[in-house]
């Protein structure tokens, strides 16, 4: 298995995901599935919603995504939820040798260490990688 490093873009199951980590003990391959734009214009209006509602939406699962400024990614969302139900160390997948830019990375590593709503897994994944 090709082992890629945290923000490196990917493309299965016909679309785009960015590569957060690898996990060896379950074999499970932690993804942020990037949004189209339709989706992603959804789910703001969701989290605009959310906000006006509850004080606590910033901890809804659904919620924990960043908006991308890659090039030809840019205004789509990298969502987070289920980050680690999309692929497994077995299924094939293509790298598209691109990275996200350094901003997406620091935003993405941010809203990750948060933990809001995110696989606990992932959190000390991303924690372990340092800085």
């Amino acid at each position: 298995m090709t082992i890629l490093t945290f923000g490196e873009i990917i493309s299965f199951e016909n679309g785009h995901y960015i590569w957060l980590a690898f996990d060896p003990e379950e074999k499970t391959i932690h993804l942020a599935k990037i949004l189209d734009e339709e989706l992603t214009r959804k789910l703001m209006r969701l989290d605009e919603n959310q906000a006006k509602k509850h004080s606590f939406a910033s901890n809804a699962p659904i919620l924990a995504y960043v908006i991308l400024t890659t090039e030809n990614f840019a205004g789509r969302a990298a969502f987070l939820r289920d980050s680690d139900r999309h692929i497994e160390d077995k299924d094939n997948f293509n790298t598209l040798g691109r990275m996200i830019n350094k901003n997406d990375l620091l935003e993405l590593k941010t809203c990750i260490l948060k933990g809001d709503g995110l696989p606990p897994k992932l959190v000390k994944l991303i924690k372990k990688l340092g800085s």
